[in-house]
Parts: C-alpha cells; structure tokens; sequence
C-alpha cells in the first residue's frame, strides 16, 4: 500500500514539472522556423522586412542575413512597436557569416528606432539577430547601401555601373554660329518630378498611410507634395523619410488607392 501511495505521489510530481515547463515556454518549439543561424531568411527587397517576437509561445529569436552587391557602407533602422507599443526585453546583433560580432544594441522597450552604420565587403555574408529574453512585440527593419556607390566619384570620373571610372573626354569639331541680331531665349525646362512607385497603402485614420520606392538616395524630403497618377483626389504629403524609402499621408482610403501604384513626388 505504502508503495503504491509513493508512486502516485512520484507520479503527480511529474505531471506537475511538466505542465510548469509548458507553460514556461522553455521547451516550446519555434514556431516560424528562424530560430537559429542555420534557417536564417534573407531581408526583403523593395520594402521593409516586418516580423514579431514572442516568448511565450517560444519565438525568442529571428535570423536574417544579407549579401551585399558590393562593398561599402550599410544603413540599418529597426523601428520596434510602430503600431502597437513593444514588451519586449533583448538585443539586436549583428555578426559577420565566420562570426565575429560587428556590433550590438538592445532592442528599445515599449516602442523607438535603433540604427547600424557599418563597413561591409561583397564577398562576405552578414547575419542579423533579433533576441528576446521576455516579452513580445512586432518591428520593421529597412537595411540599404549609405548614399551612393560613386560618392567619391573625382569631377574628372563617371559613375558607371556603379563604379567611379575616368572620363572619356572627346572634342567636338568646330560649328560656325549663325548671325543673329535677337536670338530667342529658350524656354525653362518643367521640373520632371521624383517618379516612385506605391508598394503599400495602410488604414491611417479616415486616410491612408503610404509607402514610396525613393528616398534620401532620390532627393526626397518630408514635407514634399506628390501624386498618384490616373487617381482622382489621389494627394500625398512625405511624412518621413529613410535611405531608400518614405512615408507619406493620403486622404484616400486604402481601397481607393489600390491597383494604383504609379506616383510622383514634387
């Protein structure tokens, strides 16, 4: 009898442990699949890479990597708790792919922006970790080349394929100049615009919140006016701005602007 009531009472003890270490989400699996190095997925292209943290579900880490097309210098904004305010407690780390740690920031608590500056080379891949240690929370994260390729580019080079080559220069043979007593002013050429192209379009209070294909690397400052082309009504203000993105506010609806994606900033 004393036996039995022992290995009932041993029995339930375990039962117990393993309802705490469900609930703890210590050994919870995790649930999309980046967890660890190895699954890392790569950035987004044309638009920033969205994804959420969870602890209690077992989502404590995401892996991204990039390859970048050449070597220079790379821009990184990760904006944590945009819509919704961030619980989130952990780090964002970024290493090289034979693991030597570039730099390290934690991640802001209930919502902010966190920004990486570094040096990179083209033949080399470089990992991005998202960690929490409790908490959850959703971020964005926009990763692009710091100005252009051929900032350095001397007065006497072009930029070709985005590389600072020697100019060609050519000479042209001498023309004889008509006479004229009153030669006609040419007319001021029409600003052509900023052309960009709409990718997004969110419910943002009676309007719409937008997202445009150009940015600082176009020129681009908040406060610009544009439009949506074949869109009656269709009128934006560039709310903020990011190295190869920007943000502008509609007074369309969402459903209104989409199918339309051709836009032009002023």
């Amino acid at each position: 009898m004393q036996y039995r009531k022992a290995l009932a009472s041993l029995s339930a003890l375990v039962l117990v442990a393993s309802a705490f270490g469900a609930c703890s989400g210590q050994h919870l699996k995790d649930p999309d699949g980046d967890g660890d190095r190895a699954s890392a997925r790569p950035f987004l292209k044309g638009g920033p890479t969205e994804d959420r943290l969870n602890t209690r579900i077992g989502d404590r880490e995401d892996w991204r990597f990039l390859q970048p097309s050449r070597k220079g210098t790379m821009e990184m904004r990760i904006s944590v708790g945009k819509w919704k305010e961030s619980t989130v407690k952990g780090h964002v780390t970024i290493y090289t792919e034979v693991g030597d740690r570039i730099a390290e920031k934690p991640m802001p608590e209930g919502s902010g922006t966190l920004r990486f500056k570094f040096d990179v080379e083209n033949d080399m891949r470089y990992l991005v970790r998202f960690r929490a240690n409790v908490g959850l929370g959703e971020y964005a994260v926009e990763v692009d080349f710091a100005g252009s390729a051929c900032d350095s580019c001397s007065d006497n080079q072009d930029c070709v394929n985005d590389q600072c080559v020697a100019r060609k220069v050519t000479k042209r043979p001498k023309t004889k100049r008509p006479r004229t007593h009153r030669p006609r002013p040419k007319k001021p050429a029409k600003a052509q615009g900023i052309h960009c192209k709409v990718i997004d379009a969110r419910v943002k209070g009676t309007g719409s919140l937008l997202t445009l294909t150009a940015g600082d690397n176009k020129g681009v400052k908040r406060g610009m006016k544009g439009t949506i082309k074949g869109l009656r009504g269709g009128r934006f203000t560039v709310i903020a701005v990011y190295p190869t993105r920007s943000k502008a506010a509609c007074k369309l609806p969402p459903t209104k602007i989409y199918g339309h994606t051709t836009a032009t900033i002023r």
